[in-house]
């Protein structure tokens, strides 16, 4: 999973990764997603109904700000706020998993 450095807010992790669709209804419309980070870490959506945008950005690296909650069934976030992270910016730390508030 990486190693984590101490945040500036107790409990919220910055993580980056590319949406993919996570539950489907039985008309096969998308009802949860997740993050797929580097490494196969895969963190599950918990508030997907508070951010409906997230929806646009399936199969797009994005960067999920939000704390996380691990289980026996894995790792879920509720979303506190997201941006889409550009191609372009591949060189960037953010990009390879490192962010101001946690390295992940």
């Amino acid at each position: 999973m990486g190693h984590r450095t101490r945040t500036s807010v107790p409990g919220r992790e910055t993580a980056v990764g590319v949406l993919i669709p996570h539950g489907w209804d039985d008309n096969f419309s998308v009802t949860s997603v997740s993050l797929a980070c580097d490494g196969e870490r895969e963190i599950v959506i918990g508030n997907l109904d508070n951010h409906p945008g997230l929806l646009v950005l399936l199969r797009r690296r994005v960067s999920l700000t939000g704390s996380v909650t691990r289980d026996e069934r894995g790792e879920s976030m509720t979303v506190v706020s997201y941006k889409p992270v550009s191609e372009n910016d591949s060189n960037d730390p953010e990009t390879r998993g490192m962010t101001n508030e946690n390295v992940l």
